[in-house]
């Protein structure tokens, strides 16, 4: 799952849990819409935490000595 699709999910998730509508088919849309977001943030949290580079500092090489 990648950045855009847990976005997506947030986004989608947030419509459901707060704007205000009535149950449709008797359905109520506001759990799904919290399960919805929290799959979000943890997507977007595992998708940062993978793609962010690593901060391990590669050996450096000496300069080379000058000799002619």
């Amino acid at each position: 799952m990648g950045i855009a699709v847990s976005v997506v999910l947030i986004v989608v998730g947030a419509v459901l849990a707060f704007i205000p509508h009535d149950r449709i088919a008797g359905r109520d849309l506001e759990g799904p819409g919290i399960v919805l977001m929290l799959i979000g943030c943890l997507g977007l949290a595992v998708s940062v935490v993978v793609w962010t580079p690593s901060k391990r500092r590669r050996a450096r090489r000496s300069p080379p000595t000058g000799g002619t």
